[in-house]
């Protein structure tokens, strides 16, 4: 007797976040400047994703993303005294992660 059960598999995971564009760290940017401050976040069930920036000018700031896709954050520093750091958070049922990393201005160029 032939056996035409289905079987279904499913893969659950802790949340990921991966940098792109090889930021480790510390994150440069000349005043006045548009950076983007990319990030890959997988999980699953797919995690909530939320980004905030904690600068001089921008004190409290944040963005929630799809985890289906790509988030980019652009960052401008308006004045020589603007650093900080950007925090990114993914979460769902297995746990969460979460990736900081420091803005400052570059002073020389």
């Amino acid at each position: 007797m032939a056996n035409n059960a289905e079987v279904f598999v499913i893969f659950l995971e802790k949340p990921n976040i991966r940098l792109l564009d090889q930021v480790v760290g510390s994150l440069w940017v000349k005043l006045n400047q548009l950076k983007k401050f990319c990030f890959r976040v997988s999980g699953e069930p797919p995690p909530n994703v939320e980004a905030s920036l904690m600068l001089n000018s921008l004190r409290g700031e944040r963005r929630t993303f799809d985890s289906s896709q790509n988030g980019c954050l652009p960052v401008r520093l308006k004045a020589g005294s603007d650093s900080g750091e950007i925090t990114v958070v993914a979460s769902n049922c297995f746990g969460n992660t979460s990736v900081t990393v420091q803005v400052a201005v570059a002073s020389k160029y």
